[in-house]
């Protein structure tokens, strides 16, 4: 199994989180304003550190694009990281706050993921068949 896909597809005035692997798919509604605030941190911080898929992913985000983005690949300083002065301290400080922000985002994901499959299992138990999961 691959390590998953995170999509947002912007719908009307508010946007979906799609998460998905091989083996599910799940949509996670009411995000919005998280994405879209996530989204414009990223492009504030001005880090030449913060990974360019990221950097791709807030500017498609507040363009309305719909975009996706590997989050384990994108989750890191790289790793030919050298400060040679202040500036880029602070650069690298500010990406690495971004990074922890965008893991952070991910852990409400995945906890919002794993709710819906616990609710699933517990419909299963009693009997219901699936109602979301691809």
């Amino acid at each position: 199994m691959s390590e998953g896909n995170l999509e947002i597809i912007p719908e009307g005035d508010s946007l979906v989180v799609v998460f998905n692997t091989d083996a599910y798919t799940t949509q996670i509604r009411g995000q919005t304003q998280q994405v879209l605030d996530l989204a414009r941190t990223i492009l504030d911080a001005e880090s030449k550190w913060i990974p360019m898929e990221l950097l791709g992913f807030a500017r498609d985000i507040l363009a309305r694009r719909p975009t996706r983005i590997s989050p384990l690949a994108s989750g890191s300083l790289p790793a030919n990281v050298q400060i040679t002065n202040d500036t880029e301290y602070e650069q690298a400080k500010r990406a690495r706050d971004v990074i922890k922000e965008f893991r952070s985002f991910l852990r409400a994901i995945f906890s919002g993921v794993l709710e819906r499959l616990e609710k699933e299992v517990a419909d299963w138990a009693e009997g219901k068949g699936p109602h979301s999961i691809q």
